[in-house]
């Protein structure tokens, strides 16, 4: 098993390393990086090297998880392992600076599902608020109509 693992890696090393390209990668890695990933399972040293390095090699980042510190739930909750992670280009966090990976409650699966969002998304205020009440106030079909018409640029898109 743990060689099939290897020559994924050593596959990926390949593809990974072509051009300037921004890179994600995200899944289960069936590998820990350090003790502290595993509870109530066996630590293998040399496989978290292995593993370690390969992220070294491509030079890229994980990206912090938080929402639980395990993602992998064996035996009931008796046996837990980080599995699950998130691994980028630097090109990538370049473009993406305020990214955090967060762990989710899991259902059906013995993995929670990890999702990876912007922290420093931020819309600015709304530029107007409507209320549901006003659809039921005669005429605000023509109001709505009339106010979009009048607001809108040059350029800008009606539809």
């Amino acid at each position: 098993m743990i060689i099939r693992r290897i020559n994924l890696w050593d596959m990926l090393d390949k593809l990974l390393n072509i051009g300037d390209i921004s890179w994600v990668l995200c899944g289960d890695f069936n590998e820990v990086r350090e003790h502290s990933e595993r509870f109530n399972c066996l630590f293998v040293k040399n496989r978290a090297k292995r593993f370690n390095d390969f992220i070294s090699r491509n030079q890229l980042i994980e990206i912090p998880l938080g929402g639980r510190r395990y993602t992998r739930v064996i035996d009931y909750g008796f046996k837990l392992r980080k599995l699950d992670r998130f691994l980028v280009s630097e090109i990538f966090l370049q473009l993406w600076v305020e990214l955090k990976a967060l762990a989710l409650e899991r259902d059906r699966s013995d993995h929670c599902p990890i999702i990876l969002q912007d922290k420093s998304i931020n819309f600015g205020s709304k530029p107007f608020k409507f209320f549901d009440e006003w659809l039921h106030v005669d005429g605000i079909d023509i109001i709505v109509a009339s106010a979009w018409n009048d607001n809108m640029m040059v350029g800008d898109r009606k539809d």
